[in-house]
């Protein structure tokens, strides 16, 4: 039993339930203790098939990659093991990058600094440093905004170790997929629905932009997404203008 949580914690009543999770996830609860609030993911409530097999693994391998990113600030700490279907993890405080989004227009929150999106660029070269790359960063509920406007990433369940026996173009493909879904959020939160970027003169240089550009292209290649399994990409407004803004900066190369 680690700070106090058993299984019955959260199901004999007192806890939140934050996704009841669908197909392969986990349930989510928050659980509330003397020691602060803690987050637990469960597939005691999958079905046999999905609780013994995909439920164990998951569990395990998610637990893995936070352990290996212990001490590491923005990411989930004091990861511990609940049994074999259940793990927990403190609980972050602050909102997602997706859910301030939506936010901002009706709340007039205003843009965030770029320095948000500098220190979330620097957070996942830290965490390929310890050897975990994230892989679900892309989608914005993933990112977290903490107190201080400092960045947080959660979900680790599509994450992979990074090992030293991978080619260097994999690891490069990894580094790059992250780091793609910094500028993606970045150029996404300061387009200005004009054809324009109101990042001002200390936002990211032209190179960060190439980079997102050519993860762009290359995931034209992928047509499978989330529980549709096939879509077909439809570029938004913000990914053609930043074309337009490294093509024509390019010369049209």
């Amino acid at each position: 039993m680690a700070f106090g949580i058993t299984r019955a914690s959260w199901e004999r009543g007192g806890a939140v339930c934050l996704s009841k999770g669908r197909a392969g996830n986990a349930r989510v609860w928050r659980v509330e203790t003397p020691e602060g609030a803690f987050v637990v993911k469960d597939f005691r409530k999958s079905p046999w098939w999905i609780r013994w097999t995909w439920g164990r693994w998951m569990i395990g391998h998610e637990y893995r990659l936070l352990k290996a990113l212990e001490g590491l600030e923005g990411v989930p700490q004091r990861v511990f093991r609940v049994d074999a279907y259940a793990f927990g993890m403190a609980f972050l405080e602050g909102m997602s990058l997706g859910d301030r989004n939506q936010r901002a227009a009706a709340e007039r929150l205003g843009n965030l600094p770029t320095s948000f999106f500098f220190k979330l660029e620097r957070l996942i070269c830290a965490m390929h440093r310890r050897g975990v790359a994230h892989l679900d960063s892309r989608n914005a509920k993933n990112v977290m905004v903490l107190p201080g406007n400092r960045p947080g990433l959660v979900d680790f369940q599509s994450g992979v170790r990074i090992c030293r026996w991978f080619p260097r173009w994999v690891k490069r493909l990894l580094w790059v997929s992250d780091l793609s879904s910094v500028y993606k959020h970045y150029y996404r939160h300061y387009y200005n629905g004009h054809g324009g970027f109101d990042d001002g003169p200390g936002g990211f240089p032209q190179s960060r932009a190439r980079i997102l550009v050519g993860m762009m292209r290359l995931r034209k290649l992928w047509v499978f997404k989330g529980y549709a399994f096939v879509s077909a990409h439809k570029p938004k407004d913000y990914e053609l203008a930043l074309r337009r803004k490294v093509l024509g900066e390019a010369g049209g190369q």
